[in-house]
């Protein structure tokens, strides 16, 4: 025996606190809590966390988009298709994924397949890639260009800390 107690009690009563405790924060935070389950076809907006950091992001574009909803994964990323019918090769993480409203009604086809241009093991293919790490790769501008930067540099390649004369 335990001089606290019983342990399957101390169980039972870790869990009525944890139960009590969740249920507090959605009370507390309802309003900011929001839980979209987008279906395929829906009209969405994607959070350009790309600039989030940045200091000069006053005047560049907060969300991207329009862009259609082909499929929400398991996981609840979302593989998403721009307006023209190209598809997004990256998953979308749900947290970035906003509702657009349209101003005016806009005809969509109802299949998507049609309209994206992939077959279904093209489309799986996308959807078995790995889940996003919502952290977008380094871009530097360079006269009207972009290049992607690879996110580790190999010692060989890197700046080297002796002179060489």
């Amino acid at each position: 025996m335990y001089p606290w107690g019983s342990l399957d009690r101390i169980i039972e009563g870790i869990e009525k606190k944890k139960i009590k405790d969740t249920l507090k924060y959605l009370d507390t935070h309802k309003a900011k809590v929001r839980n979209w389950n987008f279906k395929p076809g829906s009209l969405v907006l994607v959070r350009n966390t790309a600039i989030e950091k940045s200091l000069n992001r006053k005047l560049k574009p907060r969300f991207l988009g329009p862009c259609i909803v082909v499929r929400r994964t398991i996981g609840g990323s979302y593989v998403l298709a721009e307006m023209d019918g190209s598809v997004l090769q990256n998953k979308i993480a749900a947290f970035r994924v906003y509702p657009y409203h349209a101003r005016r009604k806009i005809k969509l086809p109802d299949d998507l397949t049609g309209l994206t241009g992939l077959s279904e093991g093209e489309l799986e293919e996308i959807i078995n890639g790995p889940e996003p790490d919502d952290t977008p790769p380094v871009e530097l501008r360079t006269e009207g260009t972009i290049e992607e930067l690879p996110a580790e540099v190999p010692e060989d390649e890197g700046w080297s800390s002796t002179s060489e004369e």
